[in-house]
């Protein structure tokens, strides 16, 4: 959810989108706040979307405007080795 100042105020689950009463509105939905900055740790977004079984968490620059999105998939990315190194296909360790 963006506020009227185009800053971000937290986020809705689809379920809970889906299971709303019609006459909930978006910000009654909100179930957290959760977001990071460009210059955010790998370690403290993996630890951030483990500890609120996030699947996305929001990036934002310095005046809390949405900048861009990191997903569970960047991060078992950049934390996991990829299939061929792990097995030692390729010529990796």
């Amino acid at each position: 959810m963006i506020s009227g100042h185009r800053r971000y105020r937290g986020a809705v689950s689809l379920p809970d989108l889906l299971r709303a009463d019609p006459d909930a509105t978006i910000a009654d939905l909100v179930t957290h706040g959760c977001s990071v900055t460009a210059d955010a740790e790998l370690e403290d977004v993996a630890r951030l979307m483990t500890d609120y079984d996030l699947t996305v968490v929001p990036v934002l620059d310095d005046q809390e405007h949405p900048i861009g999105v990191v997903t569970v998939d960047d991060i078992l990315e950049l934390l996991l080795p990829p299939p061929g190194r792990r097995f030692g296909i390729f010529g990796g360790s």
